[in-house]
C-alpha cells in the first residue's frame, strides 16, 4: 500500500470510532429469481448477512427550502430537492461487493433500508449509498 492509501484507511477506522460507535447494522445482500428485477427479493445465497458499523446521514433539504433551521417544502418557492438517506462504511468491511438492491438494517432504530444507489468511492476504502426505506 502507498503512504495516501495508508492514511485513508486510518482516516477511515477513526471515522467508524468516532462517528459510528454506536451505529451497528445488519448487512443484508439479495438476489431476485432469474435476475428478473420485479420478481420479489429474496436472501442471497451466496452472500451472508454480515454485521458493520457505518454512519448514519440523515437525508436534508435543498434549494429554496426555506431557512436551515425549519427545513421542508414550500409550494410557493420552486426549485426544491432533497436527498436520501445514506449509509457511509468502510467496504472492506464486506467479503463481497455491495449491489444496488441489498438491504441494511440499523439496529439502533430497527428500520430496513433498500440499497438504492451504490456511490464507490475514486480514493480510500469508504463508500456512501443512497438508501430507501422499506
Amino acid at each position: 500500500m502507498s503512504l495516501f492509501e495508508d492514511a485513508l484507511a486510518a482516516a477511515s477506522t477513526a471515522i467508524d470510532g468516532a462517528m459510528a460507535d454506536d451505529e451497528g447494522w445488519i448487512y443484508q445482500p439479495v438476489a431476485v429469481a432469474n435476475g428478473d428485477v420485479n420478481d420479489r427479493a429474496a436472501p442471497d445465497p451466496d452472500r451472508a448477512a454480515i454485521p458493520i458499523d457505518g454512519v448514519f446521514i440523515d437525508p436534508y433539504a435543498r434549494a429554496h427550502s426555506g431557512p436551515s433551521r425549519h427545513q421542508g417544502l414550500k409550494a410557493e418557492r420552486p426549485g426544491h430537492a432533497s436527498s436520501r438517506p445514506q449509509i457511509d462504511f468502510d467496504l472492506t468491511q464486506l467479503p463481497y461487493r455491495p449491489r444496488n438492491g441489498d438491504r441494511v438494517r440499523r439496529l439502533k432504530t430497527g428500520k430496513t433500508y433498500h440499497l438504492a444507489e451504490v456511490k464507490f468511492p475514486a480514493a480510500g476504502p469508504r463508500a456512501q449509498i443512497d438508501l430507501n426505506e422499506i
